[in-house]
């Protein structure tokens, strides 16, 4: 008896063989891409990622509407671009300002009653603010512009890459928050934010399990896990 041939049905090919309608098709792309609306490269971010961008936005421009009201806020960032010094200045300004601004009055257990306490304390916060303004100008302000003058695309960008300012005014502003404005403030740099390791003593195995069974009032769970957990250590 001969066996039956199974034959292998493939799908029929979605594109179309016309080569007219391709050619249409790869046009309509074309003019898709050039379409003035069109994002021009902007990175995705997550909507919490956003949500800080644009908080930072609106803190440094409310610092500009009301502590520097001979300067419009969206010409910092164009007369940034050109590497002008007067808007680092102010730029600069806003930093100190946002630093300052995080000092909170705490009470203390010393002679004083009150003991003023800096909550921003490592250069780290203050350079992920500085990348989340550069990151909003050169959505909005910077990207517009582009639009507008498409013969300097290049002029009109602030970029980071891998973690680093790519372009000269961005990195100014990122030295001098690494470096005056450390010393100035007592900011903690980001090379000592890493965590360091220590080998667990015999002092702190004791201490754990005194916790563990004269304080169980602190440590609420099964009695089965507190066995467990003594015998872990």
């Amino acid at each position: 008896m001969l066996a039956r041939r199974r034959v292998l049905v493939l799908d029929k090919p979605a594109y179309p063989r016309d080569r007219a309608e391709r050619q249409r098709r790869a046009d309509q792309d074309e003019e898709r891409f050039l379409d003035p609306e069109l994002d021009d490269g902007r990175r995705l971010v997550c909507p919490k990622e956003q949500e800080e961008r644009f908080r930072s936005w609106q803190a440094m421009e409310l610092f500009i509407k009301t502590h520097k009201k001979g300067w419009d806020f969206h010409q910092i960032w164009l007369r940034l671009c050109r590497d002008d010094p007067r808007a680092k200045v102010v730029i600069r300004s806003y930093f100190c300002h946002y630093v300052r601004r995080s000092q909170v009055n705490r009470p203390a257990l010393g002679e004083e009653e009150y003991e003023t306490v800096q909550m921003i304390n490592c250069t780290k916060t203050v350079i992920d603010h500085w990348k989340n303004l550069v990151a909003e100008a050169d959505n909005t302000v910077l990207r517009e512009m582009r639009r507008k003058d498409p013969d300097n695309y290049g002029l009109w960008k602030l970029r980071w890459d891998l973690g680093e300012p790519k372009d000269r005014p961005v990195a100014d502003i990122s030295n001098w928050i690494r470096k005056e404005m450390k010393e100035e403030f007592d900011l903690i740099p980001e090379s000592k934010l890493s965590i360091k390791k220590h080998e667990t003593t015999a002092d702190d195995l004791l201490m754990l399990l005194d916790t563990l069974w004269t304080r169980a009032e602190h440590v609420p769970c099964l009695p089965l896990v507190r066995v467990s957990v003594h015998w872990t250590l």
